[in-house]
């Protein structure tokens, strides 16, 4: 059911403000061109028809406005464009944000495009205007300390734990391994960001929740991660692939995280790399799986990056052997990966 109002033209300020900031940013001489688009929005405000035109050229897409995009997103709106493309309809995304990568596979996948800093993609019979490299004001406040290697530890604490923002700031700090100070600023930084707002007896609340995991996903495996790598191994005693499940990382100290994590968490992907956390410190989880370093080895190991044992993390949605739910949604969703991101999309429905 659409929304009907009085006026010819109805309008979802969301998609409508996207539309503008884009036609902003084109050559005078193009954004004419563009007709003022119409849009018919459904109750929920994220889906409906667009209709415009283009050189006089009429063009109706069916619409979608995601809010912002992550690679688990992608995947299910290209298979969103396969069922509608058998309609002989075709779907158009309209959102803040779109990342490179992401917008890569909307192209491969025949799905159109716009976002607010004028990147688009738009392939209606003999039209066709490709626009891409611009950066977003989201891209710009990736660049604050929030996005930073102690903002993403930070966010770790307060996305998993439902009751991390309940601490003060040195126990926070404490949890993730950063200082109270640091704390303090990130969490300024948060607010400014409408991130983090006061709620009923003035309790710290998380805004933009799905927004800013997105953000935290790109960040983690972009700024974090990175550092946290041991090196890639093989094993010559377990046959991961086969065996993984009789391992018992606890038992040593470390947690699976990844693909094995997500068969943990889901019963459903068969991993093919492995992923593992531990403690740097120790040596045992070399030694219990006969680990040798190989350069193209099938398990990375990982340094852990916040205290495992620290009480916030208790009583807390996590699988035995296997790291907290949201590492392992951030990792699948790296890698890009078909299958892996059709889990991501499970762990993020079931635990997220």
């Amino acid at each position: 059911m659409f929304t009907i109002c009085k006026h010819y033209n109805i309008i979802n300020m969301k998609a409508s403000e996207i539309w503008k900031k884009a036609m902003d940013t084109l050559p005078r001489e193009i954004a004419y061109k563009f007709s003022k688009p119409r849009f018919f929005i459904s109750m929920d405000e994220e889906r409906g028809l667009i209709n415009f035109s283009f050189n006089d050229k009429g063009i109706e897409y069916k619409l979608y406005t995601p809010g912002i995009m992550s690679h688990a997103d992608a995947f299910f709106y290209s298979d969103v464009a396969k069922f509608y493309s058998m309609q002989d309809r075709r779907v158009f995304l309209m959102t803040p944000h779109i990342y490179p990568k992401i917008a890569e596979k909307l192209i491969t996948d025949g799905i159109n495009y716009l976002d607010a800093s004028g990147n688009m993609y738009i392939n209606y019979d003999d039209i066709y205007i490709l626009k891409t490299g611009k950066k977003t004001e989201q891209e710009k406040v990736q660049k604050s300390r929030l996005f930073s290697e102690s903002g993403v530890k930070l966010l770790f604490g307060i996305l998993q734990s439902p009751g991390f923002l309940e601490l003060n700031f040195r126990r926070m700090g404490a949890a993730v391994g950063i200082s109270a100070s640091s704390v303090s600023i990130l969490l300024t930084e948060m607010e400014g960001a409408g991130y983090l707002y006061e709620g009923n007896k003035k309790k710290r609340v998380i805004g933009k929740r799905p927004e800013l995991i997105q953000r935290w996903v790109k960040a983690y495996n972009e700024v974090l991660k990175p550092k946290l790598f041991l090196g890639s191994f093989s094993s010559k005693k377990v046959p991961l692939k086969t065996e993984f499940k009789n391992v018992k990382p606890l038992s040593f100290g470390a947690e699976w995280s990844g693909e094995p994590a997500a068969n943990l968490y889901t019963n459903y992907l068969s991993p093919e790399k492995f992923s593992l956390f531990v403690r740097e410190d120790s040596k045992q989880w070399r030694n219990t799986l006969s680990l040798l370093p190989e350069k193209n080895g099938i398990l990375s190991v990982y340094r852990y990056f916040w205290d495992t044992g620290h009480e916030v993390f208790y009583n807390q949605e996590q699988i035995e052997d296997a790291v907290p739910p949201l590492i392992v949604y951030a990792e699948l969703t790296g890698t890009g990966d078909s299958r892996n991101l059709e889990t991501a999309k499970m762990i993020f429905d079931e635990y997220l």
